[in-house]
C-alpha cells in the first residue's frame, strides 16, 4: 500500500475493501461449487498461504445476469470508496483508457451463415463492420487481429482474420462513429462494454452489417 503513495497516517483507522473482477456469467456456477477457501482464492487473486492471513471484514455479494450492468456497479463501488477522509477505503482505481472501435470487414463474411442471422435488418450495399473496445490503441488491436506474427494474435477475432480489411487505414470504419452518445473518449472499462453494446445496436438498426464479441 505504502508502495502505491498511501502514507502510514492515510491508512490509520481506516477499513479496506478490495473489489474482485467481475466473472462473466458462465463462470458463476463453477465459482458457486468451489469451497470457501478455493472460492476467496480465487476471487482475491491470491494464494492460500496468503489468504490464511487475511480477515473479511466486509463481504457483500454484488451479482447481476447483466455482465455490462455488473461492471458499471462495481465501478460505482470503487467510486463510492475512493474517498480517503471515508472511514472505509479501496485501493482499486478506475482506469478511463478503453475506446470503442469499429473495423471494416469485407463483402465476402455475407456469405456466411451465422453472420447473416445475427444481421436481419442488414441493408444491402452498407459496409460491414467488426466492432469491440480496448484499452490498447486502435492500431495495436488491429494488429492483433490480423497479423500472425503478433504475439497477441491468438486474442483477435476470427472474423477480422478471415474477412477483416487488410491496411489499418483503410480498415479503421471512423466515418461510422457519429451517433452523439457514443464517445469517442477514452472510458472506463464498464462504460466502454456499455458504448459498445449501444454503438453495435444502432448500427444494426441503421441497416449495417455488425459482428461483436
Amino acid at each position: 500500500m505504502l508502495s502505491l503513495g498511501f502514507t502510514a497516517d492515510d491508512l490509520k483507522d481506516k477499513r479496506l475493501i478490495t473489489f474482485s473482477k467481475v466473472f462473466k456469467p458462465e463462470k458463476r456456477f463453477e465459482l458457486l461449487g468451489l469451497g470457501k477457501q478455493d472460492l476467496f482464492n480465487e476471487v482475491k487473486g491470491v494464494s492460500t498461504k496468503v489468504s490464511r492471513g487475511l480477515r473479511k471484514t466486509i463481504t457483500k455479494d454484488l451479482e447481476s445476469d447483466n455482465y455490462i450492468e455488473a461492471n458499471l456497479l462495481r465501478e460505482s463501488m470503487i467510486l463510492k470508496y475512493s474517498n480517503l477522509d471515508a472511514k472505509v477505503i479501496t485501493l482499486d482505481k478506475i482506469q478511463a483508457k478503453h475506446r470503442v472501435y469499429a473495423f471494416f470487414m469485407n463483402e465476402e463474411v455475407l456469405d456466411k451463415n451465422k453472420f447473416r442471422e445475427a444481421n436481419p435488418n442488414y441493408q444491402k450495399d452498407k459496409p460491414c463492420v467488426y466492432v469491440g473496445m480496448t484499452g490498447k490503441t486502435l492500431e495495436e488491436r488491429y494488429e492483433e487481429h490480423t497479423n500472425p506474427r503478433d504475439k497477441n494474435y491468438s486474442k483477435g477475432s476470427k472474423w477480422m482474420k478471415r474477412h477483416g480489411v487488410r491496411g489499418f487505414s483503410q480498415a479503421l470504419a471512423i466515418n461510422l462513429l457519429s451517433h452523439p452518445n457514443i464517445s469517442r473518449e477514452t472510458l472506463s472499462y464498464g462504460e466502454a462494454l456499455q458504448n459498445e453494446k449501444l454503438y453495435v445496436e444502432w448500427l444494426s438498426s441503421e441497416g449495417y452489417g455488425v459482428w461483436w464479441g
